[in-house]
């Protein structure tokens, strides 16, 4: 199955919603996702146990723009 967001970018978010914090979402990595599957599990796994991803944060990458939220009130 090839995944991909509308805008080519990948989600790292929680679910929220009735899920809160609780459920992490990692998706639409279409083939991109193996070589950054090291990084990317490692801030998931973060942000399920501690509810932050404090790897990104001191690598200082920002993870606001792969958000679900950033679909909310679009077509896509």
């Amino acid at each position: 199955m090839y995944s991909m967001t509308p805008d080519e970018d990948f989600i790292i978010d929680f679910v929220g919603g009735e899920f809160g914090t609780d459920v992490v979402v990692g998706a639409g990595f279409s083939g991109h996702g193996f070589k950054m599957a090291p990084a990317v599990g490692r801030i998931l796994a973060e942000m399920a146990l501690d509810g932050e991803a404090r790897t990104a944060e001191e690598a200082g990458v920002e993870l606001r723009h792969f958000r679900i939220s950033r679909f909310m009130g679009t077509s896509e």
